[in-house]
């Protein structure tokens, strides 16, 4: 992951792979220390379900390429 003092890209898509399972969020806004993120596909979690996560969190993450955006406008 880029570096945790460099804002994230609006609209980027992270996944994280563990136990068998796959999580997909979408980076809604960067909030310095903390990113909100939009559920895309988690297990036990409904697509579009806004989250809070620390950067150290997405930084466990590995960037999605060539997925097209669902953030809907606020």
């Amino acid at each position: 992951m880029e570096s945790e003092d460099q804002e994230l890209e609006v609209a980027s898509v992270w996944q994280h792979s563990l136990l068998g399972s796959t999580a997909v969020y979408e980076v809604v806004e960067d909030l310095g220390d903390v990113v909100l993120v939009a559920v895309r596909e988690a297990p036990g979690l409904t697509p579009g379900t806004q989250l809070r996560m620390t950067r150290g969190a997405l930084a466990k993450m590995h960037p999605v390429s060539d997925v097209p955006s669902q953030a809907s406008p606020r």
